[in-house]
Parts: structure tokens; sequence; C-alpha cells
């Protein structure tokens, strides 16, 4: 394989984590702190 098809997997599974992480974040501030009151 193409280091270059490795690092585009790697990028899109590493976005996919951080989006994952970054919700799970939004919501526990979100039930924390409701800013939409």
């Amino acid at each position: 394989m193409r280091p270059s098809i490795n690092a585009r997997i790697s990028n899109i599974f590493n976005q996919s984590i951080k989006k994952r992480l970054g919700t799970k974040q939004d919501h526990t501030v979100c039930i924390h702190t409701p800013k939409s009151v």
C-alpha cells in the first residue's frame, strides 16, 4: 500500500475518533453548564 493511502486512512480514523470524543465532551459540558436556558 502507498504511504499516502495509509496517511489518508489514519487521518480519517483520527478525525472520527476526535469527533466522537468532541461530541462526548460537548454533551457533558452542556449537561454541567446548560447554555440553552
